[in-house]
């Protein structure tokens, strides 16, 4: 792991509320080669301000992304830092202010927690392409989107979204089957598609069972065991990938065909023990969960008005 990757990983576990930063895109340290593109090289203007490769560098960092992983996730990785100038802008915009104390003691806590490894701060932070004002900029926008969120929503909402969400969050677990064809291209994703569409309705119709299905079709370990993968929760074991769509099911139905990074699946429930949790013992889950959701929706709106200028490089 290079030490720049280390330093960075402690400042990404400190910026509370990065919900932006994806598990999926942190994937493990290693000794990175210099960027070739100059620091100040424009990737992409939002309604006129500029984001520039030192942004993206640092977003490398902080996920600490191999260098051989770059290209795969550049174009995912510009898209989410355009989302963020534009919330940043809405804020600024909405009047959200930030205690300063917040962001401060932030900074305090990266300094100290950089300088107890390095014992140059100072340095670190400009290896990293960032002065005191940057370092600011970086930990004020998570801060300043929790307290708009706080601000805007309200109990009832979050009573709202608990009550239709509940099995996703008072422990319920689910028991399922699957069938797996794994699918790593579009073109396989999408035959693995269709053939497990059509082997759905065999099954709906009555020529096959889904335990013979699984026996003929599935690819997965679970194979052995007429599809069956035990019991799980909306978040555990399972990708939310698959969680998604198998916790809406009663016992006994199938979910439509659906993707995963392991491939294509058709789920069916077997069994259900509903969970004892209420809203005050996963407040901050909901809340999460439903200021992700705001985020989402926040963007997809100021996107249809703002004037985005991509660079047309062939790394983009």
């Amino acid at each position: 792991m290079s030490q720049v990757s280390f330093r960075v990983g402690l400042i990404m576990l400190i910026l509370v509320g990065t919900h932006w930063l994806s598990s999926s895109e942190r994937v493990a340290a290693q000794p990175e080669p210099a960027s070739p593109e100059p620091a100040s090289s424009v990737l992409v203007t939002v309604d006129g301000t500029p984001i520039q490769q030192a942004e993206l560098e640092l977003q490398w960092m902080m996920r600490q992304t191999p260098a051989q992983d770059r290209g795969r996730y550049r174009r995912a990785v510009i898209e989410q830092l355009i989302d963020q100038q534009l919330v940043r802008v809405y804020l600024k915009r909405y009047g959200t202010k930030v205690d300063p104390r917040l962001v401060e003691r932030q900074v305090v806590r990266i300094k100290d927690l950089i300088r107890r490894r390095d014992g140059d701060a100072t340095q670190v932070l400009k290896t990293l392409g960032l002065d005191e004002a940057g370092l600011n900029r970086t930990l004020s926008l998570p801060l300043a989107w929790q307290t708009h969120m706080r601000a805007t929503i309200t109990s009832e909402q979050l009573r709202d979204y608990f009550a239709q969400h509940r099995s996703e969050f008072d422990g319920t677990r689910v028991r399922a089957a699957q069938i797996l064809i794994p699918a790593k291209t579009a073109e396989q994703r999408a035959a693995a598609l269709k053939q497990l569409a059509d082997i759905r309705a065999q099954v709906q119709d009555g020529p096959l069972t889904f335990e013979r299905a699984v026996a003929l079709y599935s690819q997965a370990p679970s194979r052995d065991e007429q599809g069956d993968i035990g019991y799980f929760s909306f978040r555990g074991k399972m990708p939310q990938s698959f969680t998604r769509h198998a916790f809406p099911l009663k016992v006994g139905q199938m979910s439509q065909p659906f993707a995963s990074t392991f491939g294509v699946h058709l789920c069916r429930v077997t069994d259900r023990k509903p969970g004892t949790l209420s809203l005050e013992d996963v407040r901050s889950v909901v809340f999460k969960r439903l200021s992700d959701q705001v985020w989402k929706q926040l963007v997809a709106r100021l996107r249809l008005k703002a004037t985005i200028k991509r660079d047309a490089s062939p790394a983009e």
